[in-house]
């Protein structure tokens, strides 16, 4: 019986010391986007590279597929085993997407014939809008982001004569300045670092709650005497979206004194106008074919009556 106390007495230290033991753990691998460089041309997608790691080092390798919006064709896979990637998409056969979200269905895998998934990542692109309006010779550019939820680096707008390899200077010999957002409770205001004017300076946005997409983050670009038709070139850079080193372009063509009008999300508004005069004419056409119903029907009772 002594004997058995001892072995509880040894069983019971062994565990007591046991959790304070170092545990050597497996370390949680993830895959990581540390840059992206994004192209669109009148709102469609055409350049998509990014720089893709997996893990925290470069030790082990796999294959990289990455899909958009759940695609049946890769926009990328890997020639070979590789860590770190620099993957450049194939966006041949892709659609434009509803409301410019264009999501990557990113996997790493040991080999292309494992049915399994070392890690798997979603990450949908940001998007920039171009809104012009037009009034009194004043030409006003706001770029609009979508689909991110945060914001640090510089912005740039500029205006291209079609057919004219040199841009137009802006009202301002200065057309850039720094974009700042906090990814906090009150995640939203914009803070500009030495603006050049309070034309150029990006507009106060609404607060949104941490985590949430701000798609009202914009910046605004003034310029006078434009003429005819010019590309727009709006382009952020040298700094992060949602923490990603990131390159953004957006490029789109403007008739000069037609503003584009935009709803909430930035798209077009539908063309609702009506005809006031056809509407009444078909309105009385309608009264009057009625009433000689009611007459007929009321005639013809009278008869069947008599």
């Amino acid at each position: 019986m002594k004997r058995w106390s001892y072995l509880l007495s040894f069983i019971t230290l062994f565990f007591s010391i046991l959790p304070s033991l170092p545990i050597q753990a497996e370390e949680n691998k993830d895959i990581t986007i540390i840059q992206q460089s994004i192209d669109y041309e009148k709102d469609q997608l055409t350049k998509v590279s990014l720089t893709l790691l997996y893990g925290t080092t470069e030790e082990e390798t796999g294959f990289w597929l990455i899909r958009i919006n759940n695609s049946t064709h890769y926009a990328y896979q890997s020639a070979q085993a590789e860590n770190k990637a620099e993957a450049i998409l194939n966006l041949e056969g892709i659609s434009p997407a509803a409301d410019h979200k264009y999501t990557l269905q990113i996997e790493f895998k040991k080999s292309l014939e494992d049915p399994t998934s070392l890690a798997q990542k979603e990450h949908t692109l940001p998007f920039l809008d171009i809104h012009y309006q037009a009034e009194n010779n004043v030409h006003k550019i706001t770029g609009t982001f979508k689909n991110i939820t945060s914001a640090d680096g510089k912005w740039n707008v500029s205006i291209q004569k079609t057919g004219s390899e040199t841009p137009l200077v802006p009202s301002l010999e200065e057309n850039q300045s720094q974009l700042h957002t906090q990814p906090t409770s009150t995640l939203g205001e914009q803070i500009t670092d030495d603006p050049p004017s309070s034309l150029l300076t990006p507009e106060t946005t609404p607060s949104s709650q941490d985590g949430q997409e701000i798609n009202d983050l914009r910046f605004t670009a003034e310029f006078e005497n434009l003429e005819g038709s010019s590309n727009v070139i709006a382009k952020f850079h040298e700094g992060k979206l949602d923490e990603i080193d990131t390159t953004l372009t957006n490029t789109k063509t403007i008739e000069a004194g037609k503003s584009s009008t935009s709803g909430s999300d930035g798209a077009p508004l539908p063309n609702t106008s009506t005809s006031y005069p056809n509407g009444m004419l078909i309105g009385a056409v309608c009264i009057v074919f009625g009433i000689v119903l009611f007459l007929m029907r009321r005639f013809q009772e009278k008869e069947g009556a008599s």
